[in-house]
């Protein structure tokens, strides 16, 4: 379920998933494996609904190790979400991302 990429923790959440539980086991990888940055990639025939925004807040505050993190999903209301999710916890970078190489392009420097 999960892959490194030049330091980007990456966890690829499996079809049909609810969406609290996918970032629940997500950022338990994160937090176990120490990662400073991280994508949660939510399968295509999911999208995330609003309850994404309560759920990665939660676990943000629990994962004081992440510096960055890249929700990568095509839906563009992932984008206000993630500006919701980033006023509530300004200490960490979240991005929304359509495609999981936009994230990696992003994680390694890219713009």
């Amino acid at each position: 379920m999960s892959g490194m990429n030049a330091g980007l923790q990456i966890y690829n959440a499996p079809p049909g998933a609810a969406v609290a539980s996918c970032v629940g086991q997500a950022f338990s990888q994160f937090r176990m494996s120490n990662a400073t940055v991280a994508a949660v990639v939510f399968a295509d025939n999911l999208p995330p609904d609003r309850t994404v925004v309560d759920v990665v807040v939660g676990e943000l505050q629990r994962t004081p190790s992440l510096g960055q993190l890249y929700l990568v999903h095509p839906s563009p209301l992932l984008g206000f979400m993630t500006s919701t999710i980033c006023l509530r916890v300004p200490t960490v970078k979240v991005r929304a991302c359509p495609s999981l190489d936009q994230a990696k392009s992003l994680a390694s420097g890219g713009k």
